[in-house]
């Protein structure tokens, strides 16, 4: 029976290592918190708990050296140790998190000692890149060629349970989320390559229907032309990589950006104001001028416009005082989603995929590829981002451990040889996409 590391017991832990323990293998769940840990093996005979400092390099290789593979779901700064650990005691690793340069430096390494570190083996990344690539593999045993790509993700609320003015509830850290609307965003359109600044990208959100869903709203998500040199793509009439959300955030951070919230600088004037008081100076109210009037002038949007029922049910004109804790509006804003935007017993997330590709066949004529997913979490039990996280990673370990993926050196999902067995595992439990053509 083949030993399994699971370092990490946070968020997507649990899927991972009742996965593995489902399918024949013994799992260490190495961790900061082993009471929480426990929980999450839940008294399973072939699952163990060990306490480990992951910053210290001495235990995370010993306990490294204890299995037969590792799997990182640790917060990024910490893979590459791991992963070190891996190459030293010549065992597979597996992590869901993108790529670093400091983790491409050990590709020749990994290749000598005949390890593989396999990387961006979760959702998105992940599951997005075995779909994608795919698709594009279909094409080309057709003799086809690829002219436009366009690969969307999101975490929302399922539909039943997209009942606040946002249609947003948090599925992983909020923080994360608003310092994503702060990165710079570069695809292709028309065979030409777009830049925009930070909340540039929100400005014209493509309106994108999803069967059994309803329309979502998508925006660019970072570099989008890396994914084409990843998967193997050129002369393209467009690439476009971004994210899904309900309609209606777009405009919402534009407002928030517009409004400075997204600030991250410390604000001497934070101490003792109150939510309705940091709103007021930065909307500029004049004396005497209603909150709501302000805030509108500003934004030069009508007074009923949907953006002030938004900030106006996530507190932000309340006169409770802010977080002692805050030293920036950033900071008030992040823990006011932490308040108002949880899910509630019962309710459930919602994990959408969605992929176009268009192409030529051998006589010039254009055709079209649509592919659709949606994975629902399970209501008082894991998410859907939980689950499209975890389930991979423990898939592929296990398709590492059995021998049928062979690679070595650091990898990303994107070969048939790794992509292959694993999606056919997903489609085992019921994750998998549906496809049309045109």
């Amino acid at each position: 029976m083949k030993k399994v590391v699971v370092f990490g017991s946070g968020m997507v832990s649990r899927p991972a290592i009742r996965t593995l323990l489902d399918t024949g293998h013994r799992v260490i769940v190495a961790t900061d918190n082993p009471d929480h840990a426990e929980r999450l093996v839940d008294g399973h005979p072939a699952g163990e708990v060990r306490a480990v400092d992951a910053s210290v390099t001495s235990e995370v290789r010993e306990t490294v050296r204890a299995g037969d593979l590792a799997i990182s779901l640790l917060p990024v700064s910490f893979h590459v140790r791991v992963a070190e650990a891996c190459v030293a005691e010549r065992k597979h690793f597996v992590t869901t998190s993108y790529v670093s340069e400091e983790m491409r430096w050990l590709h020749g390494e990994a290749k000598r000692a005949k390890v593989l570190l396999l990387n961006e083996i979760g959702a998105d990344p992940g599951i997005d890149h075995m779909q994608a690539m795919r698709l594009i593999h279909r094409v080309r045993r057709r003799g086809g060629r690829v002219t436009g790509f366009r690969s969307l993700c999101g975490g929302v609320p399922a539909p039943e349970s997209n009942n606040n003015p946002w249609g947003y509830k948090l599925s992983w850290s909020p923080r994360g989320v608003l310092l994503a609307s702060k990165r710079p965003a570069r695809y292709l359109q028309n065979g030409e390559v777009v830049h925009l600044e930070p909340y540039e990208l929100y400005a014209e959100p493509r309106p994108i229907s999803i069967e059994g869903v309803g329309e979502l709203e998508a925006y660019p998500n970072g570099d989008s032309l890396r994914f084409g040199e990843e998967y193997g793509l050129s002369e393209l009439d467009f690439l476009v990589r971004g994210t899904l959300r309900w309609p209606g955030w777009c405009e919402t951070l534009i407002a928030l950006s517009d409004l400075d919230w997204i600030e991250e600088s410390p604000s001497a004037a934070l101490p003792g104001s109150t939510h309705a008081e940091v709103m007021r100076r930065a909307a500029g109210a004049r004396d005497g001028e209603p909150l709501r009037d302000a805030v509108a002038r500003v934004l030069e949007i009508p007074a009923t416009h949907a953006v002030l029922e938004r900030l106006e049910w996530l507190g932000l004109f309340d006169d409770a005082p802010v977080p002692a804790k805050a030293r920036s509006r950033a900071d008030v804003l992040v823990a006011r989603m932490q308040e108002t935007m949880q899910y509630q017993p019962g309710e459930r997330d919602l994990l959408v995929l969605h992929h176009e590709v268009e192409w030529k066949d051998t006589s010039g004529s254009p055709h079209r590829i649509i592919a659709q997913m949606t994975e629902a979490g399970v209501p008082d039990g894991d998410s859907a981002m939980s689950r499209t996280v975890g389930i991979p990673a423990a898939f592929a370990a296990r398709r590492i451990l059995d021998g049928t993926i062979r690679e070595t050196g650091v990898r990303i999902p994107t070969r048939a040889t790794i992509y292959g067995p694993v999606l056919s595992d997903l489609k085992s439990v019921g994750i998998e996409e549906t496809v049309r053509e045109e």
